[in-house]
């Protein structure tokens, strides 16, 4: 199978990666992550999917991660939980949210049907993988992400600042195409697994 065949095969899903970080959010009884560290986590999980396994945790072929001014940001994810601005964010909150319209309402229903548990179960090398790294990176706050997603010569760097011309890619609206994100990935495996 070629890489780009599989962009079509995510793992799993924006809400889905929603719910499983909230659902280790209550696992480990924390108090709830932010929205600004469950996008930031997010857009780590995917990276590291793509650099470790050769997969996208989730679609990324509509450009929804994108190179904003304050960092790369999973556009979906953002818009899911902007009605909470900075609060912590958990499954009983996404269970009863705020007063919110019905185009949300539907997407805050997808993330609370989500069978993570089943999904862990039937998936033990996934699963062995997003828990791995939620364990590396649980204890970081949002600024830590923030910084950790800004580097130098990272994706968002790469694709915000300096432009993908120089990379031979195109990115309409400053999207991060997955393959920028996975040689990112790779290399800093490489340099940091070995």
């Amino acid at each position: 199978m070629s890489l780009n065949s599989r962009w079509y095969d995510p793992i799993a899903t924006e809400s889905f990666t929603v719910a499983f970080l909230l659902h280790k959010v209550e696992e480990n009884n924390q108090i709830g992550l932010t929205p600004l560290q469950i996008n930031k986590l997010a857009y780590i999980l995917h990276g590291w999917t793509l650099g470790i396994k050769d997969l996208p945790l989730f679609n990324n072929t509509a450009r929804q991660i994108q190179a904003w001014q304050y960092g790369p940001v999973v556009v979906g994810i953002y818009n899911l939980l902007k009605p909470f601005g900075r609060s912590p964010v958990t499954l009983e909150k996404i269970k009863n949210p705020p007063d919110i319209s019905d185009d949300l309402l539907v997407l805050y229903d997808d993330v609370v049907s989500q069978d993570v548990i089943g999904f862990m179960e039937e998936n033990e090398d996934s699963t062995d993988h997003l828990n791995w790294l939620y364990d590396v990176y649980r204890g970081f706050g949002g600024g830590q992400l923030i910084d950790m997603t800004h580097e130098v010569g990272g994706p968002w760097d790469r694709c915000r600042a300096r432009g993908l011309k120089s990379f031979g890619l195109f990115s309409g609206q400053n999207h991060i195409p997955d393959d920028v994100i996975r040689l990112y990935y790779k290399d800093f495996a490489k340099k940091h697994l070995s």
